[in-house]
């Protein structure tokens, strides 16, 4: 396939509107109506996860490549993180807008609230809930939408909590992480909000 490109918006209070540009060679692991999954490198070296043991926080964890889940119809993506030496190293959760696509640019809308799980999948922590009720004051979403993506976040949680977290993920895309396969190609493009050389966004907001 040509080189994949995928852009992530996210606006803030402020009013600053950030653009991340995920560019370059992938390996695909499926593409169907579904879900679009593809493995890469990591350019960006490390990823802030969530810690194995204490209390759960976020903490810088090296990472070398990861894969991208991104499904069709549910209101979330998830970057899978594995280190440099292949092993797995968690996931981190974002929930969007639906996946679109313009061109050959795919592209979505950050929705504030985030999940972070550990490898095991026996440890997670739902970050940035209060962000939601600032969107809703704002007028960026109603609160139907944001009990929608609560509700999302709960069915995660739901497989969390059941034991069905690695299973679920499997039935979507059982093929292996294989870090030595990938192409080095693969950049991350951000902008600094105002003033910046921010990439156009190429969506609707």
């Amino acid at each position: 396939m040509p080189p994949f490109e995928y852009h992530y918006l996210r606006r803030l209070a402020d009013g600053r509107r950030l653009v991340t540009v995920h560019a370059g060679d992938v390996v695909v692991r499926r593409d169907d109506a579904v879900a679009l999954v593809v493995d890469c490198s990591w350019a960006r070296l490390e990823a802030h996860l969530l810690s194995r043991s204490g209390e759960p926080v976020r903490e810088p964890v090296p990472v070398a490549g990861a894969r991208l889940w991104l499904w069709r119809e549910c209101p979330w993506r998830m970057f899978e993180l594995f280190d440099p030496a292949g092993a797995h190293a968690g996931y981190r959760i974002d929930f969007t807008s639906a996946l679109a696509r313009t061109g050959g640019v795919h592209h979505q809308v950050d929705l504030y609230l985030d999940l972070f799980i550990d490898p095991a999948a026996g440890r997670w922590l739902v970050e940035d809930d209060e962000e939601l009720d600032e969107a809703v004051a704002l007028g960026w979403m109603t609160e139907h939408d944001a009990e929608g993506l609560r509700a999302a976040c709960r069915e995660l949680v739901g497989w969390l909590e059941a034991g069905e977290w690695h299973a679920r993920l499997a039935a979507v895309c059982g093929e292996p992480f294989d870090l030595a396969a990938l192409p080095v190609a693969f950049t991350f493009a951000d902008s600094g909000g105002e003033g910046s050389d921010a990439p156009p966004w190429i969506g609707p907001e």
